[in-house]
């Protein structure tokens, strides 16, 4: 006979509580088995198996989490094994500063609520959150987003005022600015990031590279190319 059982069967006649205070309990990663965090309720375990309880724990649901990715140019996320790999555990930026545990309920059936085209990387925000997820989408005309962008030869003065008259004639929030002779800042609101490629094209300056910094008040800064973190409970956009 097979003696194993539910670990939240287990958790719950050990610690004495509820099966949801149990489950809460393995999702929030504090339970240990033999020595091993584990976090899917459902997983089994036999009688010899030792469990740990974190002695910080505590039952409560995981609350949703929201994180930044830094999207190499030209990868797409749609596939959702791409977002998988992505969001691994060891691609996360070693000074997120968030204090956030990586729980296994926070990588999963995340939304990217700020996505780019597959052509243009920075940054990327993917969330379980509906309020971060209304604030991206809804208030997207209001809100700046910065991008870096590097041409293939340098940009005249003369270039970059006709560059500026093509943006005001077709995008009233688009702002372009020179950041040195082969690299353009654009600032844009309501504006889609393939709208940049255009005017870029429009004036015979072919983009090589596209990068999304800035998102609001919130930046790329500190992550890079896969990496991803923790949006803070500091940060908003």
């Amino acid at each position: 006979m097979n003696a194993e059982i539910r670990l939240a069967k287990r958790v719950a006649q050990e610690l004495g509580c509820s099966r949801r205070q149990a489950e809460q309990y393995i999702e929030g990663g504090w339970i240990s088995v033999d020595g091993a965090i584990v976090e899917e309720p459902a997983a089994r375990v036999a009688p010899e198996q030792r469990l740990r309880l974190d002695p910080a724990a505590v039952a409560e649901d995981v609350p949703p989490a929201s994180l930044l990715l830094h999207k190499p140019q030209g990868a797409d996320l749609a596939p959702a094994d791409a977002m998988a790999a992505f969001l691994a555990p060891q691609n996360r930026a070693d000074a997120s500063g968030s204090g956030m545990r990586v729980l296994r309920k926070h990588l999963h059936n995340q939304q990217i609520v700020a996505p780019l085209p597959s052509a243009v990387g920075g940054l990327v925000v993917v969330s379980q959150d509906w309020r971060i997820s209304r604030r991206l989408i809804d208030d997207r005309q209001r809100i700046e987003q910065e991008f870096h962008v590097e041409v293939a030869r340098d940009v005249s003065p003369e270039l970059l005022a006709q560059m500026q008259r093509m943006a005001a004639a077709r995008h009233a929030l688009m702002k372009i600015s020179r950041q040195s002779e082969k690299r353009l800042r654009f600032a844009i609101k309501g504006v889609e990031a393939l709208a940049i490629m255009e005017i870029c094209a429009a004036a015979g300056l072919p983009a090589t590279r596209i990068t999304r910094m800035r998102i609001g008040r919130v930046s790329l800064a500190g992550l890079q190319p896969g990496q991803w973190r923790y949006l803070r409970s500091d940060e908003w956009f």
